[in-house]
């Protein structure tokens, strides 16, 4: 949209815990995974949540929606 090249792909990046040390500290296993992706279709996702959030809240139609 700004005139930049975009790659057909991007990184996803997981932190998956895996101990906690008695000092409280966390320690993590990362993975990381190469997706492809359509900049397109990316552009297309991100307007339909833009006009989802945008939008009136949902009806209430189930025993979930109304707090039960």
């Amino acid at each position: 949209m700004n005139d930049y090249e975009t790659e057909d792909y991007s990184f996803l990046l997981f932190y998956i815990p895996k101990e906690v040390l008695e000092s409280g500290n966390v320690i993590f296993d990362v993975t990381i995974k190469k997706m492809e992706i359509d900049v397109k279709k990316a552009h297309e996702i991100f307007e339909d949540a833009i006009r989802l959030l945008n939008g009136d809240c949902p009806k209430k139609t189930c025993k979930w929606c109304d707090g039960r």
